[in-house]
């Protein structure tokens, strides 16, 4: 008589009628349901109604409800309602009870069913994905669930990784692939014990999840476990209302011990597997190392073996060098991105070669070193190659999300690393000996060289006769090497002068019996043609082919023995020279000890041997300072010569003398002193000084000569006097901002004096004339440089100054006069006297004009620069008077 069919409605435990009789195992009468106040929301649109409910009850056990209701409010049910509503309840627990049982036996059967094949499946593949997601299937089908999943756990790590899922028909959806820190799996795995929850909206470990379509009504988590340890948590769930019974509890007990034994077995066979992998690599490269000597190429095959025997997305290898790790072969990786160095500053590479510790970095987003060369990679392995502790380089792999790294990769790699470092190793080794073997071939080419092309005579003697000889040793005794060899006995000792035979074979016998002798000797040898010559000799005892023998180097020191007479002949004349020169000769300490000195010493000086033995040399210098500057000289030079000094003598009167000396060296070249001799040069520095008082004078007396003649020149012509005077003064400056030396200056102011003499014989009426000249006039104005040199040349004066004189009206294009020259033809001191003479007589009054302002007389020179004048007399000139303020009334004013 209800509105609705409510088949298969399922109520909680106290909420409605039949869910009250449920709670309570007794009988309940509701006289009007809709006002009852422990009505069920699934009942609220129905009309009010009059309800008995009885519990269906068998023994103790609940097996159900009756639920009767009447519309007819005026009518409630009574005890005999009651009673027949109870009567039913049984015959129904009965009925209910028996169906159970079948139920039961069925599920019984798809329980063995189900275990059976998944036995099947465990015997026939190791594949755990298939035996895990039937396990999951067989969970939902055996118990009624909405869902099963199936995680695997990584204790190490405490990571999970999705397994498998499966769904009640209808049911599908997405997995449940996320594990919440505390929830119900993760908790199952730390505990490592089942977690049943039959009410799981209110129950604490789901209050933080938000996801209401992930909020089950009741599920149950079992570990996947093997002995103590934990491998998955295998989570069965409700969507509806429900109590797990003990029926389901045992039977999914029983299918997460199957789902661990599946995942032990595929773990134990992919450890083996893996195992048998490793082993395999390993003796490919072990193989691989003992067939070549490439490092390359095995590098090159260690990352392929990474990439195909075990899936790594991404491995390199590493060598290290001075200056950091350098790529020596890698594969998965971009070429155009991946680094081929690395400094041993940067990255997780240079940080394992610096510390020489491998690294397993699950997560490299949060490793601040880790330099990203490809993309999506989350984890990383780099295992140090190392060799007697010394890191040679680096074995590094990466991986993505889909195939993260583990611990378990660790040995693997590390194994490799080692037989990576033999392979270094052993090519080290091989390319040490190499080198080594290069090295003493070539020490004995350069032996042999040295020894076939040495000076020394090199030999060894064994048992009277000659074993080994070098080509210098044949050309010094005037044989071949084959005919040295081949000398007999008594031939081999006539190569010593018959006086040092007893000397040479008597040490040689001495030395061969064990005794100790000198080394070092030096003996007259005899040559094949009979000739004699004076050899040194260094032997000692060798063992030459397993037999004791005698290895000589000699040198022919024939010319030094001369040279040494001849010294010694030397010294003796030296020696001579030194006691016999007039000049006083000497030796000393560099602190000025006399060693020795001859009889004109102590002349010269007023001293007696026995006063030299508190006497200093630099007691003997006028001035301390002079000695310091004498050895500072010598020291430098090695010698000095002629050098100039005021000398004391022992009464204390001043000499000048000239002291020529050279150093006193030992052996190894350091000084020990000085040997010289000194010239008294006083009474020809005296005469040199009135000499030069002489020609002080003489010099006056030409100067007043010239003067005197510039004074008659100027004397005919009163418009033009003091002219020479400002000419030579204006000339002078130029030279000397020209940078000329003194003597070209003094040369320039004597011919500036006189440049204007030859107008002597220029009629006085033509030099004063205040009109433009005739061309005879002028003719005769152009004589007066030629009649100057002809009156100058007489003069014997120290510089060309009569030529001067002749060229001043000389220009550098040649339209001067008398005789046209041009440039460098013309002499230097002319040039600047032309200058000069241009500029001060346009700055001057003349008989036909007035003086010409200063900046006029300088833009003549300016324009004609390089065409009538010499460019670098005009530039001095003009940077006198334009940049360094020049005034021609101030050469005036000093003429």
């Amino acid at each position: 008589g209800q509105s609705k069919d409510y088949q298969g409605l399922k109520l909680r435990l106290g909420e409605g009628a039949c869910g009250k009789v449920a709670q309570t195992g007794e009988a309940l009468l509701v006289h009007d349901y809709s006002s009852w106040e422990g009505r069920s929301r699934h009942f609220e649109d129905e009309p009010a109604n009059n309800v008995l409910a009885v519990p269906v009850k068998r023994g103790d056990r609940l097996l159900g409800a009756i639920w009767v209701d009447d519309a007819n409010l005026e009518r409630a049910f009574g005890d005999g309602d009651l009673r027949m509503a109870t009567l039913l309840a049984n015959q129904a627990a009965i009925a209910i009870e028996n169906a159970q049982t079948v139920e039961a036996t069925r599920k019984r059967a798809a329980e063995l069913t189900a275990l059976r094949e998944i036995s099947l499946q465990l015997s026939r593949s190791l594949d755990p994905e298939t035996v895990l997601d039937t396990i999951a299937s067989s969970a939902v089908t055996l118990v009624g669930a909405s869902d099963a999943h199936i995680f695997l756990y990584d204790l190490e790590q405490d990571r999970f990784t999705f397994g498998s899922g499966a769904w009640a028909p209808g049911e599908a959806r997405e997995p449940y692939t996320r594990v919440r820190k505390n929830g119900l799996t993760a908790t199952v795995a730390r505990l490592g014990e089942p977690v049943v929850i039959n009410q799981a909206r209110t129950h604490p470990l789901f209050k933080d999840e938000t996801d209401q379509d992930r909020i089950m009504e009741a599920i149950a988590g079992f570990p996947l476990k093997r002995g103590d340890k934990t491998l998955g948590v295998f989570n069965v769930a409700f969507l509806e209302p429900h109590t797990f019974d003990e029926n389901e509890l045992r039977v999914l007990t029983l299918l997460a011990d199957q789902a661990a034994m599946a995942i032990d077995n595929a773990r134990l066979y992919q450890e083996t597997e893996r195992r048998l992998r490793e082993s395999q690599t390993l003796g490919e490269v072990s193989r691989l190392i003992n067939s070549t000597l490439e490092p390359e190429q095995i590098f090159q095959t260690v990352v392929e073996k990474l990439a195909s025997a075990f899936s790594y997305p991404m491995a390199s290898i590493y060598t290290m060098k001075e200056d950091g790790l350098h790529l020596g072969a890698q594969v998965g990786y971009d070429p155009e991105k991946s680094l081929s160095f690395m400094s041993l500053n940067q990255g997780v590479l240079g940080r394992v070669a610096r510390t020489g510790n491998p690294e397993f970095i699950p997560d490299v987003s949060a490793d601040p070193d880790f330099i990203a060369v490809a993309d999506g990679v989350v984890s990383e392995i780099a295992v140090p190659i190392c060799r007697d502790h010394e890191v040679l380089g680096v074995v590094n792999v990466e991986s993505v999300a889909a195939s993260p790294l583990t611990d378990a990769d660790l040995p693997l790699l590390t194994s490799l690393a080692h037989q990576v470092s033999v392979a270094i190793q052993n090519a080290r080794l091989y390319q040490e000996a190499q080198r080594e073997l290069a090295e003493r071939k070539r020490a004995e080419e350069e032996y042999r060289s040295v020894v076939e092309h040495s000076l020394q005579g090199l030999v060894i003697i064994q048992d009277e006769r000659i074993v080994f000889a070098n080509q210098a040793m044949a050309d010094m005794a005037g044989y071949s090497v084959q005919e040295l060899l081949s000398l007999a006995p008594d031939q081999v000792t006539a190569l010593v002068h018959p006086e040092d035979q007893g000397l040479v074979w008597g040490r040689l016998r001495d030395r061969l019996g064990g005794q100790e002798v000198p080394p070092h000797y030096e003996y007259r040898a005899v040559r094949k043609d009979g000739g004699v010559i004076w050899v040194e000799m260094f032997a000692n005892p060798v063992e030459y082919r397993g037999r004791p023998a005698v290895q000589a180097a000699l040198l022919d020191i024939t010319e030094r023995v001369w040279a040494q007479e001849a010294l010694r002949e030397s010294e003796e004349r030296y020696r001579t020279l030194f006691e016999d020169s007039r000049d006083a000769a000497y030796i000393t300490t560099r602190e000025g000890q006399f060693v020795s000195v001859n009889e004109s010493f102590l002349s010269l000086f007023g001293v007696t041997r026995e006063d030299l033995a508190g006497l200093r040399a630099g007691d003997l210098y006028d001035q301390a300072e002079d000695r310091a500057a004498f050895q500072k000289e010598i020291e430098e030079k090695g010698s000095v010569r002629e050098y100039e000094a005021r000398l004391r003598r022992k009464d204390g009167t001043i000499m000048d003398a000239l002291c020529s000396a050279t150093v006193w060296r030992d052996q190894e070249g350091a000084i020990l002193g000085y040997r010289g001799f000194i010239h008294d040069i006083t009474q020809r520095k005296r005469a040199e000084e009135e000499l030069q008082r002489s020609y002080l004078n003489l010099r006056e007396t030409l100067e007043g000569t010239v003067s005197a003649l510039a004074a008659l020149a100027e004397a005919r012509d009163p418009y033009t006097a003091g002219h020479q005077q400002r000419v030579a003064s204006l000339a002078c400056a130029i030279a000397e901002e020209m940078g000329l030396s003194d003597n070209c200056v003094q040369a320039i102011r004597m011919a500036g004096l006189v440049h204007d003499i030859g107008k002597i014989h220029v009629p006085a009426e033509i030099l004063s004339k205040p009109t433009n000249l005739t061309d005879i006039e002028m003719q005769l104005i152009r004589t007066h440089p030629q009649t100057a040199y002809d009156i100058l040349r007489t003069v014997r004066f120290n510089w060309p100054v009569a030529d001067i004189v002749l060229q001043h009206h000389e220009r550098m294009d040649g339209s001067g006069y008398p005789n046209n020259l041009a440039g460098e033809s013309i002499l230097l001191e002319a040039r600047i006297l032309a200058v000069a003479d241009v500029v001060e007589a346009m700055a001057s009054n003349r008989p036909y004009r007035p003086a010409h302002a200063i900046e006029k007389a300088l833009a003549e020179i300016s324009d004609n620069a390089g065409i009538l004048y010499d460019p670098h007399v005009a530039e001095a000139c003009l940077t006198l008077f334009r940049d360094k303020g020049l005034d021609l009334r101030s050469l005036q004013s000093s003429t």
